[in-house]
């Protein structure tokens, strides 16, 4: 077979990709969060709620970017790159709907996950070498 050809408009896409979740979610949490109503109640952290939703965040962006990291430079690391920055988001939205309390801890994990899926951290598997002449 012949040597693979790059994708020219993967680093690009995912910066606009990348740049669009990341406004996405500042202006979210500055315009939904509102720390005035935050409820009586505080969660312990050992809570199964901010258990359960702390590791299903590090699984899932973690995973993400774990998978994305196996994958060869092709238009294929979209599928992973685009769920990563999804559940990341996600992450973000926890802090200011589901746990407000939490608010600072879930923005820290999320923030932590869109530095980590910055375009050029991003790093794609070298492609297989060819098979040796026998």
């Amino acid at each position: 077979m012949g040597k693979q050809k790059p994708v020219s408009f993967l680093r690009p896409f995912m910066l606009l990709a990348w740049l669009f979740f990341d406004l996405i979610t500042v202006l979210e949490t500055h315009y939904c969060y509102r720390p005035d109503s935050l409820p009586k109640r505080i969660l312990s952290p050992w809570h199964p709620l901010v258990i359960g939703l702390t590791l299903f965040a590090l699984l899932t962006c973690g995973g993400c970017r774990f998978w994305l990291s196996r994958m060869r430079k092709t238009g294929w690391a979209l599928i992973p790159y685009l769920l990563g920055l999804m559940f990341t988001w996600f992450t973000a939205m926890y802090g200011v709907f589901v746990l407000p309390e939490y608010f600072l801890f879930c923005q820290g994990i999320a923030v932590v996950f869109f530095f980590a899926y910055f375009p050029f951290f991003v790093r794609f598997k070298q492609p297989a070498p060819p098979p040796l002449p026998v």
